[in-house]
């Protein structure tokens, strides 16, 4: 069986789409460097792109979209407005700050950059969508056996390590495991059958609804009504068809919906709510360096 995982302590999505980090006072790069890539292929670069250490940041063969999506943290929402070509174009973007910087730093350089070198323009607006509504499943409102609420206030967490208050090696573990407030996932295939497994040490009700949004195809809308940050272990099928129906996975996860419902206690229900999608009111091309 093979089994790959990927681990962050951040939240797993940034809900306001380019919220309190857009507001501050802008953020450049020391120096950038943005130019077209005319390899003629359609894959990014195995070369790690975003943050790197020593305080540069990169993107090879990569197009304006994966830019906007990285820099506003626009997660699963849908992005309207784009010219053609943002979605085809490519390009390497070098760039380093003047000191080592978090990701979440390097974000608001990248909005920087996309603003003075591609004009890029927007705003947020709420429109009626398909969604589904997260909701706990007992009437009782209690949770299932793998949710459990925690004491810690993971956004002071958040700033403590960012600001280097706080090392991550101090920070102790959740129950499940994993560093408290941190979040991964770990992917699991074999010969039987496919699993994968959400863990988070502490996060909110609307960042779990955030990861379940990439996997229905449609935005998940917190309705819980749980408050605070919760520690979780969700483990299910991967593959979709055992994902749309109620059948086990061959390697013994249930599906998606099932998982939730006996593992978290919670529900998906569909429902139409106003969502917030990210609009594009200017994108140029870069000019040449």
């Amino acid at each position: 069986m093979s089994t790959r995982s990927t681990l962050c302590l951040a939240p797993v999505v940034m809900c306001a789409l380019s919220g309190p980090a857009a507001s501050q006072s802008p953020v450049t790069f020391e120096v950038a460097s943005v130019k077209r890539n005319t390899n003629g292929t359609r894959s990014v670069s195995p070369i790690p792109w975003g943050t790197q250490p020593g305080g540069r940041w990169t993107m090879l063969n990569g197009t304006a979209y994966m830019l906007i999506r990285y820099a506003h943290g626009t997660g699963n929402s849908e992005v309207l407005g784009l010219p053609g070509w943002a979605e085809t174009d490519r390009f390497d973007v070098v760039a380093k700050a003047s000191v080592e910087s978090a990701d979440i730093e390097m974000r608001g350089m990248v909005r920087t950059l996309l603003a003075e070198r591609f004009g890029l323009r927007t705003h947020i607006e709420h429109r009626e969508r398909s969604t589904y509504a997260l909701v706990v499943a007992n009437q009782a409102g209690a949770g299932g056996p793998q949710l459990r609420g925690i004491d810690a206030d993971c956004d002071v967490l958040f700033d403590a390590v960012r600001l280097k208050k706080q090392s991550l090696d101090s920070i102790p573990r959740a129950g499940n495991g994993i560093i408290m407030c941190a979040n991964d996932s770990m992917f699991s295939q074999s010969a039987a059958g496919g699993s994968t497994t959400f863990r988070s040490g502490g996060s909110r009700m609307i960042e779990l609804a955030s990861r379940l949004s990439t996997l229905v195809g449609r935005p998940v809308v917190d309705k819980t009504g749980l408050d605070g940050f919760f520690e979780y272990t969700l483990r299910f099928a991967t593959s979709a068809a055992s994902n749309s129906g109620i059948a086990r996975d061959p390697d013994g996860a249930p599906s998606l919906m099932i998982a939730l419902e006996e593992q978290l206690g919670l529900r998906l229900v569909s429902s139409r709510d106003p969502v917030a999608v990210f609009v594009v009111d200017r994108l140029e091309r870069p000019t040449a360096d």
